[in-house]
């Protein structure tokens, strides 16, 4: 079924995601020159959701706020993933919005990798597109 796998379909998909990693976020592009490069160190959790095919993203963008990111496992390879874009209600409030993101685990389960776009409204009251890249180790 969805969410399993291995010869006896015993192996929890979602489970080689979970844990603590350290992150390394980097703005690859975005719409204001103040926030391009920037890159950021920290920690965020992959905590299990109630479905073996999602995990949710704890901490995003090192803010003790943001939590309860989806995160959806693909049906047809369980490596990668897409985030979700209107999971996390929170991060609305503060008018940021994930617009796309996807991302993949590497074969050995210790990194993590991924892309996302988000929009939040900057200090002129201006929309700001970021594009993100994540780099995820295991802590």
């Amino acid at each position: 079924p969805s969410g399993y796998e291995g010869s006896n379909c015993g192996t929890v998909s979602v489970n080689k995601f979970l844990g603590t990693w350290d992150m390394m976020q980097v703005i690859t592009g975005s719409d204001s020159t103040v926030f391009n490069h920037d890159t950021t160190y920290y920690q965020v959790a992959l905590n299990k959701t109630a479905t073996p095919t999602t995990f949710f993203i704890f901490n995003f963008n090192n803010n003790l706020y943001y939590n309860n990111i989806i995160c959806t496992i693909d049906s047809a390879d369980s490596h990668y993933f897409t985030i979700d874009t209107i999971s996390a209600k929170q991060l609305l409030y503060d008018h940021y919005h994930i617009i796309s993101g996807y991302g993949s685990i590497s074969s050995d389960n210790t990194l993590i990798t991924a892309n996302m776009i988000t929009r939040h409204l900057g200090a002129t009251s201006n929309w700001i597109a970021d594009t993100f890249y994540f780099r995820m180790n295991l802590h």
